[in-house]
């Protein structure tokens, strides 16, 4: 699994996932993003989420999922990771 960590932030995570759907064959859809930023908005101190979404890029479905933590009340810390080498380097490019 390729990984690296989103400074971007909740804040900044659905213009991330806009840019991402960009590269993407089919662009993410919006009710899939503001589900998963819901999900995060309500994390507490000690919790952990992983949202999974199943991408289409270079014409392969490829798994990505965005972890989430909030550790001492900072947070939520966000990992993007996925198995596809190719995809991992197209979003660390737009990170």
């Amino acid at each position: 699994m390729h990984e690296f960590e989103l400074a971007c932030g909740v804040d900044g995570l659905s213009d991330f996932l806009d840019a991402l759907g960009g590269q993407l064959d089919e662009p993410l859809a919006q009710d899939k993003i503001a589900l998963a930023l819901a999900a995060l908005a309500q994390l507490g101190d000690g919790e952990e989420e992983d949202i999974e979404f199943d991408l289409r890029y270079q014409d392969a479905v490829t798994p990505v999922i965005i972890k989430a933590a909030v550790t001492h009340n900072v947070g939520p810390r966000l990992v993007f990771a996925t198995p596809s080498e190719p995809l991992f380097e197209a979003a660390r490019r737009l990170a």
